[in-house]
């Protein structure tokens, strides 16, 4: 009886284990998996980001369909991605949409959606467009990934796929974007050449409009991370806005110095960030909104 229940128990532990293995291989996936493989498949290989909705508040997305909202879709690497400093949580009118389930929330630090588990300037921003009045309410959609190069976010590389992703889950929603900001080059800087940079932005650019992004995409000076920043990358972020249709220049978030407003020589502090946030909402202003 002793060997029986043995071999049964070491019979239960196998099929258990086969079980455990083929759902995390997808060796035979329920229908509702195969739903998900067929409409996201780049989760498989690219699951990263904030999405614990552990006491978060949904609300209707059907809202930020009305006059008075702005959608702001976020991306780049590590200052656009949930490692800042945390300051004071956004007040009324500021939201958050989650590119895992497709669902808006009350916004507060980290954001959904993009890595990193700290604080963004983003949450900032919209809070100041909305006490600002320039918006009643704010929807942010973040999707970057901290230390991400930009060849990585071009049509092909691993990070498009977000890009992507979040187009598909907006417009399920009913949510169209207002606006695109992008945040990054500290990873490019001293890597990559000013025709080397535009290029590969000019090429995910053609892709977001292919995907049906059309909308303006604001492009931050961003090159500074532990050192003092890159020419090239500057001049080409800077050129960017001159040479493409539908990109506007964002702000230069390399004049925050490294040792005054960055905790780590790299990432904004909380009261970096609330500097960041200023220069964002007069780009914003300067360009029409």
């Amino acid at each position: 009886m002793t060997r029986r229940r043995i071999v049964l128990g070491l019979l239960l532990l196998a099929v258990y284990g086969y079980g455990v293995l083929s759902h995390r291989l997808r060796l035979f996936p329920t229908p509702q998996i195969e739903a998900a493989l067929r409409r996201n498949l780049w989760l498989l290989r690219d699951e990263r980001g904030f999405r614990d909705i552990t006491g978060r508040e949904p609300v209707d997305c059907a809202q930020f369909g009305e006059p008075g909202s702005a959608v702001l879709v976020t991306l780049g690497q590590s200052n656009a991605a949930n490692e800042c400093g945390i300051g004071p949580q956004p007040g009324e009118g500021v939201y958050n949409f989650s590119l895992f389930d497709g669902k808006c929330y009350v916004a507060r630090d980290p954001l959904l959606g993009a890595t990193g588990d700290s604080g963004s300037v983003w949450t900032r921003l919209a809070d100041k467009l909305v006490r600002g009045g320039v918006y009643k309410r704010v929807l942010i959609a973040p999707m970057a990934v901290g230390g991400s190069r930009l060849s990585e976010w071009t049509p092909g590389a691993p990070h498009f796929r977000r890009i992507e992703a979040m187009q598909k889950t907006l417009a399920a929603a009913g949510v169209k974007a207002t606006h695109i900001l992008w945040h990054q080059g500290e990873s490019d800087a001293h890597r990559t050449s000013k025709e080397v940079y535009i290029g590969q932005f000019s090429a995910m650019l053609a892709g977001m409009r292919r995907v049906g992004f059309d909308q303006p995409v604001y492009v931050a000076v961003a090159t500074i991370c532990r050192n003092g920043g890159s020419d090239d990358i500057r001049a080409a972020q800077n050129e960017l806005p001159r040479r493409l249709a539908g990109v506007r220049a964002g702000p230069d978030t390399d004049q925050l110095d490294r040792f005054r407003w960055r905790y780590d020589g790299c990432h904004f502090s909380a009261s970096g960030l609330e500097i960041h946030a200023d220069l964002w909402m007069k780009a914003l202003q300067e360009s029409g909104r």
